[in-house]
């Protein structure tokens, strides 16, 4: 009877601890799964971008520019004293210049990312860093197709791998389109000899082959008399033996200081006012609305 008192003794005692827990607890439920950005990291020109840039600083006018027409601004907080368009760029805090930066604003911005066109000094990058901030170098383009992987570029480093990738391509294509709309268009004529130049006081420059401009004058249908050139250097003295039929000048640039050049008061260009005025901020920052100054390049010449 003992015994048997003390099966029924142990057998309670066994139910009592498993209705109490002491049994192995059944694992929680797992809460809900949050997607990863599959964005980041990225590397655009050799920086590793770890994480969407949330306050950027441009101290390149151009790049300034073209992420305003990319509609890719959500994050700029600062830009250079020579940035200026669109108009609400001027919203933003002026931070100096890449050669002049002001360190004090900087400092006050906290910014992640620093866009720039031209290497900064040691100390500036010193100070950068210091500050925890990341110094992306983009280049200036010297192709047509070097232009269209600044446009990418940008893409990538605001909207990250995947999408900015996709976005980037897509934009370019369409560019691509537009542009060939205009190269297409060119009448079926016989060449025009022409040469481009960016300034009277800068002697021996011209848009040589191996330049965006160069391209976009091939494109044009136009004959570069600086076809064997390099860089941007063509010899004025050769411009008499060239007499180029047209002459495409940057609008810093005006009719009567070219009659009175040396150089090119004699050329049939000149003296025919066969003279074609370009926009020279548009040119040189590779900006999208350069679209815009190249379309109206060709109906001037072809009218």
């Amino acid at each position: 009877m003992k015994n048997i008192l003390l099966l029924l003794f142990a057998f309670c005692f066994a139910v009592l601890f498993v209705s109490c827990g002491g049994a192995a607890e059944r694992p929680s439920s797992p809460g809900p799964v949050v997607p990863s950005d599959n964005n980041w990291p990225v590397t655009v020109e050799n920086l590793t971008i770890a994480n969407k840039p949330k306050r950027v600083v441009s101290l390149s006018p151009a790049l300034t520019e073209t992420i305003y027409s990319l509609a890719l601004s959500e994050s700029m907080i600062g830009r250079s004293d020579f940035c200026d368009y669109p108009a609400q760029v001027l919203e933003l805090e002026s931070v100096g210049t890449a050669q002049m930066m002001d360190i004090q604003k900087l400092l006050a911005l906290q910014p992640d990312y620093v866009l720039t066109q031209i290497e900064l000094s040691a100390l500036d990058m010193q100070k950068l860093q210091e500050m925890g901030a990341q110094v992306l170098l983009i280049p200036r383009a010297s192709t047509i197709e070097g232009m269209l992987n600044i446009y990418k570029d940008l893409f990538i480093f605001f909207r990250g791998l995947n999408q900015g990738v996709s976005d980037g391509e897509n934009y370019c294509e369409n560019f691509s389109q537009q542009l060939n709309q205009i190269f297409d268009s060119v009448p079926d004529l016989p060449q025009y000899s022409a040469i481009y130049i960016v300034g009277l006081n800068i002697f021996d420059t011209a848009a040589t082959p191996d330049t965006l401009e160069g391209q976009l004058m091939a494109g044009l249908g136009l004959k570069n008399i600086a076809e064997n050139g390099k860089n941007w250097h063509y010899g004025f003295a050769n411009l008499e033996k060239d007499n180029p039929e047209l002459i495409i000048a940057s609008n810093s640039i005006s009719f009567e200081g070219l009659r009175e050049n040396a150089y090119f008061a004699d050329i049939d260009a000149v003296r025919q006012s066969r003279i074609f005025f370009v926009n020279k901020v548009s040119f040189e920052r590779q900006s999208p609305r350069l679209l815009l100054d190249l379309r109206a390049l060709k109906e001037m010449i072809y009218a």
